[in-house]
């Protein structure tokens, strides 16, 4: 059985390396480092051809900015990564900053509004076809109760619970930094409530 290794590339020490196993990921991950004339390379060096680009924002919306005693992720309800769990978000159209399409991407996908805080960090990652430039942003809900209108699960989880699911390659990278960042949940309850919500069936996204 092979396994992939890759780095974190910010916010932990390089030498630090998640292993992951690669007969149950699709994904080849590399993450990249800046070289000394601003290019960047991942394990195949400098100068080679570089792979599209998509730029995402990625929403992690916590039961409260202030306290962060859950988190709320949902499983992909379609394509390759179906029952995969992330954050929901989605790719940044043109003219958008990363808040405005987070703002968007969440009406769109939860029915929900949001109150945007700040960048956790920016990820950097190589699928097999494309690189994904994803921004994190700690997020609240400001009004609505999220409806599931893609995805196929939702649940809150706490600190102790951040494991329990099988992420996205690129959402796992993050999961350290929050972690860090969240409260332990007093008696193992979590967010404004707690549920794990399937949602009713309705036309996939391709």
């Amino acid at each position: 059985m092979s396994r992939v290794f890759f780095t974190v590339s910010s916010g932990v020490d390089e030498s630090e390396v998640i292993s992951y196993n690669e007969s149950e990921s699709p994904a080849v991950s590399r993450y990249h480092r800046t070289g000394e004339n601003g290019e960047t390379a991942g394990s195949h060096g400098f100068g080679e051809d570089k792979m599209k680009t998509v730029h995402v924002a990625a929403a992690v919306i916590c039961d409260s900015l202030a306290e962060k005693k859950s988190i709320f992720a949902t499983a992909r309800g379609y394509g390759e990564y179906r029952g995969w769990w992330e954050f929901p978000g989605g790719k940044t159209e043109e003219g958008e900053t990363s808040r405005q399409a987070l703002i968007r991407e969440i009406r769109e996908e939860l029915n929900t509004e949001i109150t945007v805080g700040d960048l956790i960090e920016t990820i950097e990652y190589d699928y097999p076809t494309f690189h994904l430039s994803m921004d994190c942003f700690w997020c609240e809900i400001a009004e609505g109760e999220p409806e599931l209108l893609e995805a196929e699960e939702a649940r809150w989880l706490t600190k102790t619970e951040l494991y329990s699911v099988r992420w996205l390659p690129a959402d796992l990278t993050l999961i350290r930094e929050i972690e860090k960042s969240m409260k332990e949940a007093a008696g193992g309850t979590t967010g404004p409530e707690r549920y794990s919500r399937h949602r009713q069936e309705r036309p996939r996204r391709k």
